[in-house]
């Protein structure tokens, strides 16, 4: 819902970045690698997220998880495939009205599931150890874009500032 509330004024962006020849987000991805998550790959595409952000010809992003973003998602929190296929659903349809049960009931699943796991007192400090040695298992986010006509690439792990150009 909040990717399809961010396309009019993602376009609008690209339209004056075009004419500008400023830097247009061409293909954007937030995913977890191949090897990690046992090796289920999971990913979302940010380009229209990414878009939004532009501006001026830069797009600053800060040294924390890319999943707080407006229109992203934790795409490692899902369980099982069919939470996360049920929040693809409603990241790839059109905006739902008002009272949309589904769409509010998954997102209000979410929200609860993420402060239930960053609330969990009872986590052992040896697991967060663990997920820190792992860093295959964190997302990251793929950028393919241009700047001045030259075509781009940028890889950065969730947790990296980016600056570009």
């Amino acid at each position: 819902m909040q990717r399809e509330l961010m396309v009019r004024q993602a376009e609008r962006k690209m339209k004056q970045e075009i004419k500008s020849n400023g830097l247009i987000v061409q293909k954007a991805t937030y995913a977890v690698p191949a090897g990690g998550n046992g090796g289920n790959p999971k990913s979302l595409d940010v380009t229209v997220q990414l878009q939004f952000w532009v501006n001026k010809s830069t797009l600053t992003l800060s040294a924390s998880s890319k999943k707080d973003l407006l229109g992203f998602y934790d795409i490692t929190a899902a369980e099982d495939d069919s939470v996360d296929e049920e929040a693809r659903k409603v990241d790839a349809a059109a905006p739902p009205h008002r009272g949309d049960a589904t769409a509010d009931s998954l997102w209000w699943q979410l929200a609860w599931q993420s402060l239930w796991e960053d609330n969990d007192d009872t986590a052992d400090p040896d697991d967060s150890m663990e997920q820190t040695k792992k860093p295959s298992s964190m997302p990251e986010l793929l950028i393919d874009y241009t700047y001045k006509g030259k075509p781009m690439h940028v890889r950065v792990q969730d947790n990296e500032a980016l600056q570009l150009p």
